[in-house]
């Protein structure tokens, strides 16, 4: 099978390098992988250069807005005479737009992939409501390299290692406040207040299109606009608020036992001053980031609106013979041989006793058991699925 990968730019890597890691896997089970990082303004030629040859079996894109380029997308959709999957890396709420313009013009089966289990029956809704017969949703959690990388020197140069984007400084209460503005019912607006005031304290394995059933009395539609730009809002707000707590737990419980800190993404100088024991790395490119869970003793991790699903930064954390300090979640729960490596928190004001447990184990020598958890099986798993779809 004939496979071009498309993958869209990122400051720090996070789209085109996990691409890179699917095509290998994809290689690895024979399979011939080609790999282009696209955008508006980058490659727009070599791309349809390449759809133009009409010699793949299968596109796989990490970001449908590759697809939206302009006014190609007509031309691009009416090339594209194979099939192609579409990994979602956050909610579809996000990618409305490419779903609404993108799925209705592609001519053969279109399988979308979500690393969210949860998202497989709203985008299924969807494809339902809009009669796409040709579309299936499929859970593909991420996964870890297949060349493990535990099996490198540990060197334990930092006791905490944190990767947590604050892209702005957050004042929450002005945040809230515009939020509840805008909402024209009462009743939404005391849901979502106490909602925000327990956030700390608020369930994580909860998942936030719940919060909008409970408060609005109607399930996501994402046919909805007034519905899916309403959630968009909430979760990006929520998103924003679990991480600027997450942030200040950790810095707290690493002042409290005195541990050395690494801090990796931006907004980290506006939380915490840098010194001998927190160093503030800023964007870190996912290649170097296996060189940081080498030589830290323990990841702790925020997914802060995934319930039953998991980031590729936890199996890759594992791989490298980390401790894993997480917000707990359906499916790595699941996880056979993981319970050893893996500490959860069920709620944000949880996270320093967490670590202060996890500061108590011995260093890992050896990673999880990640049968069935690396790109090559996932490459497998889905090749198997199109066969049989």
């Amino acid at each position: 099978m004939k496979i071009l990968f498309i993958s869209t730019p990122h400051v720090s890597g996070a789209i085109e390098a996990p691409a890179l890691l699917i095509a290998e896997g994809f290689s690895e089970i024979g399979h011939e992988s080609t790999h282009i990082v696209v955008s508006k303004e980058i490659n727009r030629a070599k791309l349809l250069n390449l759809l133009d040859e009409k010699d793949y079996d299968l596109i796989f894109t990490m970001d449908i807005r590759s697809l939206l380029l302009r006014r190609k997308i007509r031309r691009i959709c009416e090339i594209i005479d194979c099939p192609v999957a579409i990994f979602f890396l956050d909610h579809p709420a996000y990618h409305i737009d490419g779903i609404s313009r993108v799925l209705p013009r592609l001519k053969n089966r279109v399988f979308l992939l979500s690393p969210e289990m949860s998202h497989v029956e709203l985008t299924m809704r969807y494809a339902a409501t809009k009669k796409l017969k040709s579309v299936k949703s499929y859970f593909f959690p991420w996964a870890a390299p297949s060349k493990a990388e535990g099996n490198q020197t540990k060197e334990c140069k930092y006791d905490l290692l944190c990767f947590n984007s604050l892209d702005t400084e957050i004042h929450r209460q002005a945040s809230v406040d515009v939020f509840l503005k805008n909402l024209p019912c009462p009743i939404q607006k005391s849901y979502f207040e106490n909602f925000f005031y327990d956030l700390i304290y608020d369930d994580l394995l909860t998942p936030l299109e719940k919060h909008l059933e409970n408060a609005n009395g109607s399930r996501l539609d994402l046919g909805s606009t007034r519905l899916t730009a309403l959630f968009a809002e909430f979760d990006s707000l929520t998103k924003k608020l679990r991480r600027a707590y997450f942030a200040r737990k950790v810095i707290d419980s690493a002042e409290a036992l005195n541990l050395r800190v690494c801090l990796c993404g931006t907004g980290w100088d506006g939380v915490v001053k840098s010194s001998s024991k927190n160093v503030i790395m800023g964007n870190v490119h996912y290649s170097e980031q296996f060189k940081l869970y080498r030589q830290s003793k323990i990841l702790v991790n925020l997914d802060p609106n995934w319930t039953h699903g998991i980031h590729d930064r936890v199996f890759n954390a594992l791989s490298s013979n980390c401790l894993v300090v997480t917000s707990a979640n359906g499916y790595s729960q699941s996880l056979a041989n993981s319970k050893k490596k893996l500490i959860y928190f069920d709620k944000i004001s949880e996270i320093p006793q967490k670590i202060s447990i996890a500061m108590g184990e011995p260093l890992s020598e050896n990673g999880v058991d990640l049968s069935q958890n690396r790109w090559i099986d996932r490459a497998l798993n889905f090749t198997m699925q199109m066969s049989q779809g």
